[in-house]
């Protein structure tokens, strides 16, 4: 052995874990979950699956739109969306990488696979945690770190794959504070915030708070030099901020991005109050009680055993007033986090949840788990010393005990309150549009597809060019546009679903609809109904697949045609019905007593439409003529993203319709192009560069530093501690 592994200190190296049992953390939990969804007829050793309510109607659809490639934008939904921001809350999780290596077929069933496979991680990080900060062993470990696996946070939210990431990197972030606390380098810091920020940012902003309180904790629980505060400040900020600035190329737009939102506009109303009372805030810690689902106290279990055996250390000698006294801060801090609208606010990202109540629960179940240990070796080991009964069974009683109430919670709960939903039907229009959208394919030539029931997001899960849109990070202008057209939500705040008008369907490009048939066992006045709602779209049907009957619709537009320069003094009506007919008659340049021939007014459109010659998701050309000065409408959504050039120079951007792109077009024949880069995102790569940058030089100097001091035989400032 050299002397430079003499003088490594042994927290920064995992070879002392012994490997058996770190398989262990992570196949005890991993196949508890397993072996639930088994009994509970989860696919695919039955016909249900995780993908129910908002999983299947929003992130399964974001993931099967993220396997068909990445981008920063996206034309499935909403006239287009910023991709980045959607996936910065959706779809980051280098986790969802396995999904690329999968067929079709298989994908619902490999994300309940991944779901599983967080929930073992998670043991296992927790695992590391405790054999480093506790020194655990390996036989007492393993049902704590179950445990946080198995929390009420995993069972109540098996349905937000996008959560999940950070209950894994959760102890990680911590240990890494804890090594920098002991005089230890911020790299694991560092890294594991870095990598929560990415996966999803809502969910690392509860993590970011945590460990601000965490530092804190650190700082006040034991007396040290006013030095060692300084130092361990000062790494935690940069380091922090380091982390923040490596995501900068995704936080940086995604922050933009969050900013055009409607929940970015509400605000505190300034009167506080209480949501639940004091005993229905204790229930969710007793085990086999159904988890919150919608709104309902927060889910806070992690063993009955776990919260009376964190309780003994009010009772503990070898704790301090002071140490007493912070244990009893963070539960009084924990009631009103969950309980006080106010602070459930800030924790929120500065909104209220809509549903699924106190997101940040995972953090309560950490700390509380991290507390009953050293506890339950406390009391063992007092107990023991004032009898001749062995420690060991005393903590065997323990560790059985909740070992049994953990896997039996987890059984009850998936397997009677867990939202699940049959695949089969989920996978009854997969073979029909895939031939669909193989057959009518919109690389080529850019159009638009829908359904011609009220819809959202199918776009996204079939691989089209869609309208209907349902996303937290969904812009308030979207919102307001389609709401405006007379386009009714799923969700409030975050959805519009697509309704077919004849005009429409003409701006929009919606070239082919497609109208899915119901068994003659379903058949009723609603179908009836929806049938004869396809008459004023004068649409003919040109293909039939399976259920699956395809209309084309003859007046689609193109992406982009030349309008009247009315365009820009329209405003929005309050009678929503007439704002398709008075976009209409704007882009045409004339009043409501015109009366043109709707055919008319779309062949006078599509002879002044853009001839795409080029088109990709970020960049389009073509060519346009127009015999007069005009607008150019694009059905594009304006984010503040889209560049638009004509005859190669850059033009000034309109925003139509208080949603839509435009410019000037001057009469004559022109070159366009369509050019998109996310706000925010060229500035947010510069700081990524120079964070990365800054970080190489810090651990350049780092590592010289400790060279020298290797070669010199001096004690690291861990060794000496």
């Amino acid at each position: 052995m050299t002397d430079g592994e003499k003088l490594k200190p042994k927290h920064l190296m995992l070879q002392h874990l012994d490997k058996r049992s770190m398989l262990l953390s992570f196949l005890l939990p991993f196949n508890v979950i397993i072996l639930a969804l088994l009994f509970s007829g989860f696919a695919p050793f039955g016909k249900v699956s995780l993908m129910s309510m908002d999983a299947y109607s929003q992130y399964f659809p974001m993931l099967s739109d993220l396997r068909r490639g990445i981008s920063t934008w996206s034309f499935s939904g909403a006239l287009g969306f910023n991709q980045l921001a959607q996936s910065a809350y959706y779809t980051n999780s280098p986790l969802w990488a396995f999904l690329f290596l999968v067929p079709e077929s298989f994908l619902i069933s490999a994300i309940d696979l991944i779901v599983a496979l967080r929930v073992g991680l998670s043991g296992l990080t927790f695992f590391i945690w405790m054999k480093e900060r506790f020194k655990a062993s390996d036989r007492t470990a393993l049902p704590f770190s179950t445990a946080y696996a198995l929390s009420g946070f995993c069972l109540a939210f098996l349905n937000q794959f996008m959560w999940y990431d950070a209950v894994v990197l959760l102890p990680l972030v911590a240990l890494g504070l804890y090594r920098l606390d002991r005089g230890g380098k911020p790299w694991l810091y560092l890294i594991a915030l870095s990598i929560t920020l990415f996966s999803n940012f809502y969910i690392a902003y509860m993590v970011c708070l945590f460990s601000l309180l965490y530092a804190i904790y650190l700082t006040i629980k034991t007396k040290k030099a006013w030095r060692t505060h300084i130092t361990f400040w000062t790494q935690f900020a940069a380091a922090s901020l380091l982390a923040a600035g490596i995501m900068a190329f995704v936080l940086l737009p995604t922050y933009l991005a969050l900013k055009r939102t409607i929940a970015s506009d509400i605000a505190f109303n300034g009167e506080l109050k209480l949501y639940h009372s004091f005993f229905d805030m204790l229930l969710p810690l007793l085990p086999f009680r159904k988890i919150s689902l919608e709104y309902g106290p927060p889910n806070l279990y992690s063993g009955l055993t776990v919260f009376l055996l964190s309780l003994l250390t009010f009772i503990r000698k070898d704790k301090t007033l002071r140490q007493k006294g912070l244990f009893a801060g963070f539960l009084i801090f924990s009631y009103f986090s969950f309980n006080l609208n106010l602070l459930d606010f800030v924790w929120h990202g500065f909104h209220f949840p809509n549903q699924l109540p106190g997101r940040q629960s995972f953090l309560f179940t950490f700390v509380l788990i991290s507390v009953a240990y050293p506890a339950m070796r406390y009391m063992t080991h007092t107990i023991t010393t004032r009898s001749t009964v062995d420690a060991k069974k005393y903590r065997t009683l323990i560790l059985v005990v909740l070992s049994i109430e953990i896997i039996g919670t987890a059984f009850f709960n998936i397997g009677l309150y867990t939202w699940r939903s049959d695949v089969t039907n989920y996978r009854a229009l997969e073979k029909d549009m895939q031939k669909i959208t193989g057959t009518y394919n919109q690389d080529e030539d850019f159009h638009r597809m829908e359904f011609t029931e009220e819809t959202h997001n199918l776009g996204l899960r079939y691989g089209f060019h869609g309208i209907g849109y349902y996303s937290s990070t969904m812009s308030a202008r979207a919102y307001d546009f389609f709401g405006n057209l007379g386009m009714d939500r799923y969700a409030l705040n975050v959805s519009r679903n697509y309704k077919s008008t004849p005009i429409g369907n003409a701006i929009f490009g919606v070239r082919y609809l497609l109208h899915v048939e119901k068994d003659e066992a379903e058949e009723n006045q609603e179908e009836m109904t929806q049938h004869t709602a396809l008459a004023p779209l004068d649409l003919r049907q040109v293909d039939v697949q399976g259920n699956i009957t395809v209309y084309e619709n003859p007046h689609a537009l193109p992406l982009a045609f030349a309008v009247d320069p009315k365009v820009l003094t329209f405003e929005m009506d309050e009678e929503k019905d007439q704002n398709f007919v008075r976009i209409w008659q704007h882009m045409q340049g004339h009043d409501a007593e015109t009366d043109i021939l709707f055919s008319d007014a779309v062949n006078h459109f599509k002879s002044r439409g853009l001839r795409i010659s080029s088109i990709k998701k970020t960049d389009i050309k073509g060519t346009i003529y127009t015999d007069e000065d005009a607008i150019l409408y694009a059905s594009i959504a304006n984010d503040g993203g889209w560049h638009i050039f004509i005859d190669d120079e850059p033009t000034e951007s309109l925003m139509l319709f208080d949603y839509c792109l435009g410019a000037r077009l001057p009469k004559g024949e022109h070159t366009i192009r369509f050019t998109y880069t996310p706000p925010g995102l060229n500035q947010g790569i510069i700081l990524s560069v120079i964070s990365l940058l800054i970080v190489c030089a810090w651990f350049s100097i780092d590592h010289v530093k400790r060279s020298q001091k290797i070669a010199r035989k001096e004690p690291t400032l861990v060794e000496k501690r």
